[in-house]
């Protein structure tokens, strides 16, 4: 060690020491190209962070999107030129069929809510019947079954509340 290297720089000494970029090694630039790496600028930060496509654009402006109440109302002055309530619904309902359509084309699988299903009988029309036409009102049926024979079974399990009962 000598008593150069242990001296502070002086002003000359730190006025020639120069920053020189040569830039990256060579494996990390190829580390970069094969994961697709952009060097970031000014106008990338002022961006919006997740970029919209023109469909998605278009879908935020449509007004099947919007909930029921936050809908137009809609006014008819003249019934020959201007579209009713009813007419407005049914086409709103036809846009979406078509849209469905054109997403199954595509391969986007969506999932629609289910529709109710009107049964001709009830739970209770099948818990009369000894065998219901339908799995699932059977399997309700048979759990009303089992709740009515478990609760006259547990109303006999308590003797002390019988004996009050009694004496009243």
């Amino acid at each position: 060690m000598s008593n150069k290297q242990d001296k502070p720089l002086n002003y000359q000494q730190r006025q020639s020491i120069r920053y020189v970029d040569n830039g990256d090694p060579p494996f990390i630039q190829k580390m970069k190209q094969g994961m697709g790496y952009r060097e970031t600028t000014v106008e990338d930060k002022f961006e919006p962070e997740t970029k919209q496509t023109k469909d998605e654009e278009k879908e935020e402006d449509d007004i099947r999107n919007l909930k029921e109440e936050d809908r137009p109302q809609v006014v008819v002055l003249n019934e020959k030129t201007d579209i009713t309530q009813s007419e407005f619904d049914e086409e709103v309902r036809k846009k979406e069929a078509e849209n469905d359509k054109k997403k199954i084309e595509e391969g986007k699988i969506t999932f629609i809510k289910r529709t109710k299903r009107i049964n001709d009988e009830t739970v209770e029309e099948a818990a009369k019947d000894e065998i219901p036409k339908d799995k699932t009102l059977r399997l309700e049926a048979e759990q009303k079954r089992d709740d009515a024979i478990k609760k006259k079974q547990n109303k006999n399990l308590l003797s002390f509340g019988e004996e009050e009962e009694e004496d009243e």
